[in-house]
């Protein structure tokens, strides 16, 4: 079985090698070139993030974790983004993710979000963050 294994890992290797060597010239594979510095475009985006964990029209709801929100608790949601502060305002976008308690001592979110944004200039647009919210 061994002996098998080293064969196959051998010729996997020579077989990417081969490709390689072959691949110098090919016209599919193009260079990277520098373009110099671009000037940077900077946009300025107002909403307001509606997040409802109870009620009658919850927008997150537990996926996983302790019956106690706390260490461990992931939700899943679909959050609506308002143009103005009351939920009832303009809909132009809605936000679609998941976020954990991530932090066991002090409250902390590892929180994972696209952005889709369906009204004005940005209509059509998504954004796609990630990373950890210390509350």
């Amino acid at each position: 079985m061994a002996s098998a294994i080293t064969n196959f890992f051998n010729l996997l290797v020579l077989s990417t090698i081969l490709i390689i060597k072959n691949g110098e010239n090919s016209e599919w594979i193009s260079e990277t070139k520098l373009l110099g510095q671009m000037k940077e475009k900077v946009s300025h985006l107002h909403f307001y993030f509606h997040d409802t964990i109870s009620g009658g029209k919850p927008s997150a709801k537990q996926i996983a974790g302790p019956k106690v929100p706390g260490f461990g608790t992931m939700m899943i949601t679909n959050d609506p983004l308002t143009e103005g502060l009351e939920l009832t305002s303009k809909l132009v976008g809605k936000t679609q993710g998941i976020y954990a308690s991530a932090a066991q001592k002090e409250p902390g979110l590892l929180m994972v979000l696209n952005y889709a944004f369906m009204e004005g200039k940005y209509n059509g647009s998504t954004s796609s963050n990630k990373g950890y919210v210390n509350c």
